[in-house]
């Protein structure tokens, strides 16, 4: 009976301790993403989503904490990824954009949203990320771009978290 006792107060203990510390930060130490509402439809058809109708497409959405970007992958599926530099989420300079040779995303100081980023060194990481899976390929981040969920009935995608 004692030795159930003491493996119980054991796993308890392990529980607790490997809950106590939040895995949620990046390697800046900043809050990871932080949380919105996400609940996205796009018609396919539409103009401004054309470039979605061919495989390695991708566009700019509004929505998550700082945009999206929507990527058609090879294999003829849609991602979502949210456009916030997962090295430093809250640096309001620090975006995720189509690099300029159009085959990787790259964390850099691109401005969109807001007043123009003045600061020499803000939201420059440069790291560069995989688009069908949001891996990091090179630079400082260590963690994965957040991704929302896509589902697609052939004419519309709807873009959730």
């Amino acid at each position: 009976m004692n030795m159930n006792k003491a493996i119980t107060i054991i796993c308890i203990a392990f529980l607790f301790n490997s809950c106590s510390k939040s895995s949620n930060t990046s390697t800046a130490g900043a809050p990871f993403f932080p949380q919105v509402p996400v609940n996205i439809t796009i018609q396919l058809n539409g103009p401004q989503y054309g470039a979605l109708t061919f495989q390695q497409g991708w566009v700019y959405e509004g929505g998550g904490y700082k945009g999206l970007i929507i990527y058609h992958t090879i294999n003829d599926v849609y991602v979502a990824y949210d456009r916030t530099c997962p090295v430093n989420p809250m640096d309001t300079c620090a975006y995720v954009s189509m690099d300029s040779s159009g085959i990787y995303f790259s964390c850099s100081k691109k401005h969109i949203i807001g007043p123009p980023c003045t600061s020499t060194n803000a939201g420059i990481c440069q790291s560069t990320f995989i688009p069908d899976n949001g891996f990091p390929r090179s630079g400082t981040a260590k963690v994965p771009l957040k991704q929302y969920v896509v589902k697609s009935d052939g004419n519309y995608l709807y873009i959730t978290n």
